[in-house]
């Protein structure tokens, strides 16, 4: 470990993973934090966006990777849609981390991790790009006929009634490339597996909050009202689990994601009955709120999931394959989503 890592990690108590990297449980607490007194004070959702906006701005200056923990940590806050007034507020830390990644490059920090995932990603961004042209006819003559005053709030929101969305969806697929490159500039060398590891147990933990949330409010076991980002805490929708999400399927999307997550930390840690078994009761969570959103992803809770983990069950006691630097490569994965 260089020296820089342990003078930052003891003299603040192992705030950090590295020198500005702070360690994603923290964050994943302060969230929580949050949220709690946003809705406790049920506060607008713009003071909230702001405060969590103003915290990632900062956090990216220290180090960019503190926004991929922010992107991983809140997800069950901000499955929105870009039309609400507040939504844009939470991308203004992706813009600065990507404004200071390049920042360090200039100065020469990072070293570029050898992936295999760089063309589907490259390729992901191309094909995008160039689907662009297709739509360029109609794309000109609303750029015509619009107030220039009405454009940029258009493109901002990504409304997908106009088709100033698809300049907005190229946007979107290149900040997620741009994550990206920033995990493969700079992942932490001397920490990469414990980082790893700390981010997606603190992504499953807030998970499995708003999972088990959303479960109590469908059940009308918490009370319903005030608001925090997402939060309007209508809890149903349609007879359905909407959780902290502004809709029931943006919650079964991302409870699915994050199955992805606990597949993989439960498979590196097989052998422990414990860990599966708090696995096993984190899955059962997720797969009775995705079976309660009432869509089509229910069919992966019901089939998927118990074959998964029936499956790690059975290699525990084997030798299986090693998944050696799977947290790192999961997080390739991750980034553009």
């Amino acid at each position: 470990m260089r020296r820089g890592t342990q003078d930052v990690t003891g003299r603040w108590g192992g705030l950090f993973v590295a020198p500005g990297l702070v360690r994603p449980p923290l964050l994943a607490g302060l969230l929580l934090a949050l949220g709690g007194v946003s809705w406790l004070f049920s506060l607008p959702e713009e003071a909230p966006a702001l405060l969590l906006a103003a915290a990632g701005v900062g956090l990216a200056c220290l180090h960019p990777l503190n926004t991929v923990t922010m992107v991983i940590v809140s997800l069950p806050f901000v499955l929105d849609v870009g039309v609400r007034n507040w939504f844009w507020l939470v991308e203004i830390p992706l813009l600065v981390a990507l404004a200071a990644g390049g920042y360090r490059v200039w100065r020469g920090a990072g070293v570029v991790a050898a992936t295999p995932l760089t063309p589907p990603i490259l390729l992901a961004l191309g094909v995008t790009v160039a689907s662009f042209p297709l739509d360029s006819a109609g794309l000109l003559h609303e750029l015509w006929v619009r107030e220039p005053g009405e454009l940029f709030p258009i493109l901002l929101k990504g409304h997908t009634g106009s088709l100033l969305f698809y300049p907005r969806l190229v946007y979107n697929v290149a900040t997620g490339a741009g994550l990206f490159w920033l995990i493969r500039r700079f992942w932490p060398r001397e920490a990469a597996e414990r980082f790893a590891t700390e981010l997606f147990v603190a992504g499953l933990a807030v998970s499995a909050f708003a999972a088990v949330a959303g479960l109590l409010l469908y059940a009308d076991l918490l009370p319903r009202g005030g608001v925090y980002l997402t939060l309007s805490l209508v809890g149903i929708q349609h007879l359905s689990v909407t959780a902290f999400a502004f809709n029931k399927a943006f919650v079964g999307q991302q409870l699915s994601f994050a199955l992805c997550w606990l597949i993989p930390l439960t498979w590196e840690r097989r052998r422990n009955a414990g860990t599966v078994a708090v696995a096993l009761l984190v899955a059962l969570v997720f797969a009775i709120a995705i079976l309660l959103t009432r869509q089509r992803v229910a069919l992966l809770a019901v089939g998927g999931i118990p074959l998964l983990f029936l499956f790690l069950i059975l290699q525990a006691g084997g030798g299986g394959f090693s998944a050696g630097s799977g947290m790192r490569r999961l997080v390739f994965l991750a980034s553009p989503s």
